[in-house]
């Protein structure tokens, strides 16, 4: 967990585990002053060692709870079959290597771990449910784009705070 440490004039300071020099903890703060409370939460409950790991978990977070239902469950795109949204994982079409798609909601969906691991991401019957779910159009733009996108440390974060925002309202939606 992470240790948040009150100094003399009351602001929030994170530990030495996320930040490598304090200054870079004080730009920080600086940067968020208004969104310290959400920070502070997206901290407890997610281990992470660096910008991009913390991205992937919030976004494969947010997509499973878009795709799930008012029972917590959401379908596998391959295979069909129901599970929690614990039990499944968030599946890209085209490779989270290239920094173009990997944030994208058209190439990313739940999958089952049968499916991503063990069938070696049942690229058929995926293929099969972006063709019926985006048309032909978007699918092959997905496939053949050869662009590429670089992240920084700040779209990181004002990334991250996107979705974890979105999370909290699919949360509030489901609760109800």
């Amino acid at each position: 967990m992470t240790k948040w440490i009150k100094n003399s004039k009351s602001t929030l300071k994170l530990s030495k585990q996320y930040f490598k020099t304090k200054k870079a903890a004080d730009l920080f703060i600086q940067e968020y002053a208004n969104d310290l409370s959400i920070w502070k939460e997206i901290f407890k409950l997610y281990k992470w060692k660096s910008r991009k790991e913390l991205a992937d978990r919030v976004f494969s977070q947010y997509i499973r709870l878009k795709n799930c239902d008012t029972r917590w469950n959401c379908i596998c795109c391959t295979c069909g079959k129901i599970y929690s949204r614990r039990e499944i994982q968030n599946w890209h079409y085209k490779s989270r290597w290239d920094m173009m798609y990997r944030y994208s909601e058209e190439n990313c969906h739940p999958q089952c771990y049968k499916c991503n691991v063990i069938y070696w991401w049942n690229y058929r019957n995926y293929h099969k449910y972006m063709l019926n779910r985006y048309w032909e159009k978007v699918e092959e733009e997905i496939r053949n784009n050869k662009k590429s996108v670089k992240y920084n440390q700040e779209r990181y974060e004002k990334a991250i705070l996107y979705w974890f925002s979105c999370i909290k309202e699919y949360l509030k939606k489901i609760k109800k």
